[in-house]
């Protein structure tokens, strides 16, 4: 790699021939130093790339500086949704994270009183009292509280990088707001710490899972992929993104490199259904980082099991998780469908929910086994701290004079 002269960036010549040129700039609106890269057959249409880009970009900061974007003309929610879309522009978030915050502020700033405040009339106290009836209301988990404590704060910094605003009404109540998070964090005695499939649940899901019908078909197509989520702790985004050249069946290798997610197309409308539009990306996996994993033996099975099922559409660029149809399946979809099996294994709604709870029974089954948390934080593609707090139960679950109760047992050798 060279430096070009002038402070005009770095070329790299590629094997292939080609040229990847890298240039950096600051952001005019809040100061962050950023990296753009491109590549194409020469440098000077590298160059012309470049261009193009900072034209687009310069032309995206001009959009924000028009009268109709002035924030004494918005809403506080306003404000948040026009952060959020200048965030996107710039790439500084991924389109899945885009509509996970905008979920956020529909319906923990917009949905209140809050959302509707004129943006630079927001005080300390209007923001104080909109946190109180969220924590008294019960109803959000710590989590959702804290994301919609980090943006509403992140917009109004950057509000205030734009001289908007003189000051940001949320930042004197952050400390107070970090010690509530935490009490509402804090569960009782009686409550597990981490909810995972207990060992009687399991085996019964897994049964359900891989019911065959008198004809000897699966009940369940997607059936076999919940339980390759029990045997790997997968993310279902990862999952739907495996095509068949991911998997070294050789040597029992699975290659996980991206996470399939469906975003909204910005804010375009389906005229027929009134809806906004939706579509599907691949985009990398959530920690951004691929990994190959050693699949155990009982993993290998239920992707042969998986392969038999349509070898027709088992070719390499395939996706391992279909439809009968052979088509791609959607996070919403397979929701629906382990829902069914949950419903058939027995397993009740009021103690089971949802997918994610297959990763964190992975993660528990393999620390109670035996790894340690990095080597399972690892294998999941997860930060070591946070497998720690939210996917390893501390604690059992049993039935007790008909009530459900969470109890530490004692290790296995001293029983």
């Amino acid at each position: 790699m060279s430096r070009r002269p002038n402070g005009s960036g770095y070329l790299r010549n590629n094997e292939d021939g080609s040229k990847t040129l890298f240039m950096t700039y600051i952001d005019s609106k809040t100061g962050v130093r950023r990296k753009i890269q491109v590549t194409a057959k020469t440098e000077a249409a590298c160059r012309q790339k470049i261009q193009k880009k900072l034209n687009d970009i310069h032309d995206a900061e001009a959009e924000y500086e028009e009268d109709g974007n002035c924030i004494t003309k918005m809403t506080v929610a306003e404000l948040c949704k026009m952060h959020l879309e200048y965030k996107v522009d710039q790439g500084l978030i991924k389109p899945s994270s885009r509509d996970r915050n905008m979920t956020t502020i529909n319906n923990q700033i917009e949905a209140y009183k809050l959302g509707d405040i004129r943006a630079d009339k927001l005080r300390v106290a209007d923001v104080d009292d909109h946190f109180r009836k969220l924590f008294k209301e019960g109803v959000l988990s710590a989590s959702s509280i804290d994301k919609a404590k980090d943006i509403l704060n992140a917009a109004y910094n950057w509000a205030l990088l734009r001289k908007e605003v003189t000051e940001n009404p949320v930042a004197p109540l952050l400390a107070s707001l970090e010690k509530r998070l935490k009490a509402c964090d804090a569960k009782s005695a009686d409550e597990t710490d981490v909810r995972v499939l207990s060992p009687s649940q399991e085996k019964a899901f897994r049964e359900e899972a891989l019911r065959r019908g008198k004809n000897g078909n699966y009940i369940y197509i997607q059936g076999l992929c919940f339980v390759l989520l029990l045997e790997t702790g997968m993310r279902v985004g990862e999952l739907l993104a495996l095509r068949w050249d991911d998997y070294d069946k050789d040597d029992g290798i699975l290659k996980i490199s991206k996470g399939r997610v469906r975003v909204r197309k910005g804010n375009k409308v389906d005229a027929r259904k009134d809806k906004l539009e939706y579509t599907f990306i691949e985009d990398s996996t959530k920690n951004h980082k691929a990994r190959n994993i050693q699949l155990t033996g009982e993993a290998r099975r239920i992707l042969e099991m998986i392969w038999k099922e349509s070898p027709d559409r088992c070719s390499g660029t395939d996706y391992i998780c279909t439809t009968h149809n052979g088509k791609p399946m959607s996070a919403t979809d397979m929701e629906h469908r382990v829902k069914t099996i949950y419903d058939h294994a027995g397993i009740s709604s009021e103690e089971v929910r949802g997918l994610h709870i297959l990763r964190r029974t992975f993660a528990t089954n393999k620390y109670r086994a035996g790894w340690d948390s990095a080597k399972i934080a690892a294998y999941i593609g997860d930060l070591e701290s946070t497998v720690k707090k939210y996917y390893i139960a501390d604690r059992d679950i049993r039935e007790s004079r008909g009530k459900t109760v969470a109890y530490i047992s004692i290790p296995e050798e001293e029983r």
